[in-house]
């Protein structure tokens, strides 16, 4: 998102009920496949860090938020290649198999897996740096982020919580 995120915390005991929270409202597509990427990221933060056999169960609510934002990128926002809504319903959009759409979520979620094993590989000093300190603070705001990131990570914009985060419809609404 270019931006840090408003918290970032984990739980060292179960890795259950770590999160990051990001400001959000009516997500675009791509922002969309930006949080998908960043819901697989814990995953593949696991990964770098302890290794594949080391990944642990506290993995699930990533997988789930991943595949249930692929879901609805496909089955209800129409944002595959679909023009009408395949899965009116949040209970069927996580119980169902619709053939017709399963391969494409997964090729979103694998897309977006890859997208996070790029970002993080390419900053890993960045992530084991970040790491050590939700080690030892198990939490820390965005304020926090942005001290530990601006040596690691160029580009990064300060949370501004004035911001519209959909801000950039209006400046494209004004140049059309």
């Amino acid at each position: 998102f270019k931006t840090p995120p408003v918290e970032v915390a984990i739980n060292v005991a179960s890795f259950n009920g770590g999160y990051n929270l990001f400001k959000s409202v009516n997500a675009s597509k791509s922002e969309i496949l930006d949080q998908i990427a960043v819901s697989m990221a814990g995953i593949v933060a696991e990964e770098l860090v302890f290794g594949q056999e080391l990944r642990s169960t506290g993995c699930e609510n990533d997988v789930m938020k991943a595949t249930a934002n692929a879901g609805r990128y496909v089955r209800r926002y129409a944002m595959d290649g679909y023009n009408s809504m395949t899965c009116p319903t949040a209970d069927a959009l996580l119980r169902n198999s619709l053939d017709s759409t399963d391969v494409s979520i997964e090729t979103i979620v694998t897309d977006q897996k890859l997208r996070a094993q790029t970002a993080l590989t390419k900053h890993r000093d960045f992530l084991v740096t970040l790491s050590k300190r939700l080690m030892q603070d198990r939490k820390i705001d965005a304020k926090t982020f942005e001290l530990i990131a601006k040596d690691h990570i160029a580009g990064l914009q300060p949370l501004d919580p004035n911001k519209d985060v959909n801000g950039d419809y209006l400046m494209r609404l004004e140049r059309a």
